[in-house]
């Protein structure tokens, strides 16, 4: 069965309307995609790769990622997609809202969250047609794969944001 999602307008508003996944969503119609991030205490990453068999950037990495359902938030979504994906469980107060974003070329607006944690990367459990590798980058490494074009671009913000944020509070 398909995922259902909510419909939302430009500035985050349900429209009390769904969407089936998979089908083309109107011109003024958005969806929530999530990007969950974790960050250890020494400032890295986990990055995914896309599975081969994914339509849309196979085989690219990404950090955790996914549609919100219908009904959820988008930090339930976040904690949702980081279990299936990647089989890590964190609560939802955990979760650190970093910025939100609209990508016009898919009517989607991304709500990207930080979940601070030191991990073992032997003890992730990858979803199977999901994610087929998965890594932990220093800044330095996700930089350099950002500018050789292994990582999906909607996701090279990343140490931007967290540069200003640790700087603040974290």
């Amino acid at each position: 069965m398909s995922e259902i999602w909510d419909i939302y307008d430009k500035n985050k508003n349900k429209t009390g309307r769904f969407h089936q996944r998979g089908m083309p969503l109107n011109k003024n119609d958005y969806h929530i995609v999530i990007h969950a991030w974790v960050v250890n205490s020494n400032d890295e990453v986990i990055i995914t790769k896309r599975h081969s068999s994914k339509k849309i950037c196979p085989n690219m990495w990404e950090c955790t990622e996914g549609s919100i359902l219908a009904g959820e938030d988008s930090i339930d979504g976040a904690v949702r997609e980081l279990k299936e994906e990647i089989g890590l469980e964190f609560k939802k107060e955990e979760g650190i809202f970093l910025t939100s974003f609209i990508l016009e070329f898919s009517n989607t607006i991304v709500d990207s969250f930080m979940f601070k944690r030191d991990i073992n990367i032997n003890d992730l459990i990858l979803q199977e047609n999901e994610v087929s590798n998965v890594m932990i980058v220093n800044r330095d490494k996700y930089l350099q794969m950002c500018e050789s074009g292994e990582i999906i671009s909607s996701i090279r913000y990343f140490y931007d944001i967290y540069d200003k944020l640790k700087n603040k509070r974290i």
